[in-house]
């Protein structure tokens, strides 16, 4: 730590410059060396990072012909960008949306679409708690050759809230040949404790296409159990 003596020529210095902080204190201009933060990312944060980065290098590697077909899709099936209603999602963003989940459940990257609005009938689900196992439910079977299920919950929160903002997380699980999962296990990994009568939980959840890239809109629920 150094101190240093103003002048007429400088009268005073706040903030950083390269790796210094220059700071007022009662001794005067004080000198110090730039605090660097460590990053706070989560292991989940690292895991969707890396799952990104895969998906985005297989784009790169698509060639123009591959691209120029995932464009045409784009304006097939002209979905609205969630903050711009006056854009629709542009090819790469659809390659990016509809593989991150693929690549997320361990399916295989699909570098050519299907050309159709939704490969598979959407459904409606709901969240119930059974002897303290907590159970995702669907109004029809769901297959394992067809679809898969993308499931996001939150911790408990205040019924005062009506926003989760960005408190989901992804319950990641195999969608099996049935119509209601287990998933106390994974959703007791991530939050630490499991749900009891009287929390409240937001959760939102859609369909995939095994077959094409195609993904149902996302619908959200709150439950108090």
């Amino acid at each position: 730590m150094a101190r240093i003596k103003t002048s007429s020529i400088i009268s005073d210095i706040r903030g950083s410059v390269g790796g210094t902080t220059f700071q007022l204190s009662r001794g005067g201009l004080v000198m110090k060396n730039k605090i660097t933060r460590r990053s706070r990312n989560s292991l989940n944060q690292i895991n969707n990072n890396y799952l990104l980065h895969r998906v985005q290098q297989s784009w790169r590697n698509l060639t123009d012909n591959q691209r120029s077909t995932w464009s045409a899709f784009s304006n097939f099936q002209r979905i609205n960008q969630k903050n711009n209603k006056k854009h629709i999602l542009s090819g790469y963003e659809l390659f990016i949306k509809n593989n991150y989940y693929r690549v997320l459940y361990d399916f295989e990257i699909k570098t050519a679409p299907e050309f159709s609005k939704y490969y598979s009938s959407a459904f409606t689900g709901s969240l119930s708690l059974d002897a303290g196992a907590l159970i995702f439910n669907s109004d029809r079977m769901m297959s394992t050759a067809l679809d898969f299920i993308i499931l996001s919950i939150t911790g408990k929160l205040p019924v005062s809230v009506n926003n989760p903002s960005s408190r989901y997380r992804i319950i990641k699980f195999v969608t099996t040949d049935s119509d209601e999962w287990k998933i106390t296990v994974p959703y007791s990994s991530i939050f630490g404790v499991p749900l009891v009568p009287g929390d409240t939980v937001f959760f939102k959840y859609t369909n995939a296409s095994l077959l094409s890239t195609s993904l149902n809109p996302f619908k959200s629920s709150r439950i108090t159990f």
